[in-house]
């Protein structure tokens, strides 16, 4: 089977789990959503759940990525910089459900901005994930051409 092939192959098969994890997700949140409506009682699992389903989303969606970075050679390294600038105030604005329990000055902010913090913890999800890479070592390239010779 040629390389473009398995690729198509798994490209299917990751919008397919992708797929069916939103729609799982869905059904959970409107089930949620219908309980709410009814008891006008928020359940605090849910306040913690809901942030981590949405990075699960993020982490679904830098896979593919991540998949490439680990079969290639190398060493395991972060890169700090779009961990710090955009994670770190993605995973702060996606945790507002969280601080709202204690804090009441933001539920402002989850209440008006709620399709920010869906997004942000989408966002810190994918950032995460993206963060991780790998190095080429310089000596591993000298032994390689060394052996090659």
């Amino acid at each position: 089977m040629s390389n473009n092939v398995k690729r198509i192959i798994y490209y299917l098969i990751y919008v397919i789990v992708f797929g069916f994890f939103v729609i799982e997700y869905d059904i959970l949140y409107r089930y949620f959503k219908d309980i709410f409506l009814l008891t006008y009682k928020l359940p605090y699992l849910w306040i913690f759940l809901a942030p981590l389903l949405r990075m699960l989303i993020g982490v679904l969606l830098a896979l593919p990525h991540f998949i490439s970075t680990y079969t290639q050679e190398g060493s395991w390294k972060i890169d700090w910089i779009p961990l710090i600038t955009v994670g770190l105030p993605a995973f702060c604005v996606a945790i507002v459900p969280i601080l709202s329990i204690k804090w009441q000055p933001d539920a402002y902010i989850l209440n008006h901005y709620l399709t920010a913090v869906k997004v942000a913890a989408i966002l810190f999800g994918f950032i995460l994930l993206n963060s991780f890479g790998k190095q080429k070592s310089e000596l591993s390239r000298d032994v390689r051409t060394t052996i090659n010779e």
